[in-house]
């Protein structure tokens, strides 16, 4: 039987989070599958998008958007 193994897409807003994101960001990247990690910065005024900067160095599939502040919805639609 062929099974093909289907990639998951992690789609994580994120606003001023810089306590939890670096574990938040341990936990998924642990899980044993096909995966990409997608952090949406939304306007962050602490040190979040700056951790995860340094989290994702040297990790494939691993992205950080930044964007001014607009609401988680605005970061999960991409809009």
């Amino acid at each position: 039987m062929n099974v093909r193994q289907i990639r998951v897409s992690f789609l994580i807003p994120a606003y001023n989070e810089a306590a939890t994101i670096v574990a938040l960001l341990d936990a998924v990247w642990a899980l044993d599958m096909d995966k990409q990690i997608v952090v949406v910065d939304d306007g962050s005024t602490d040190e979040t998008g700056t951790l995860v900067e340094r989290w994702r160095a040297g990790k494939r599939d691993v992205v950080l958007v930044r964007q001014d502040n607009r609401g988680k919805g605005s970061a999960v639609r991409g809009s």
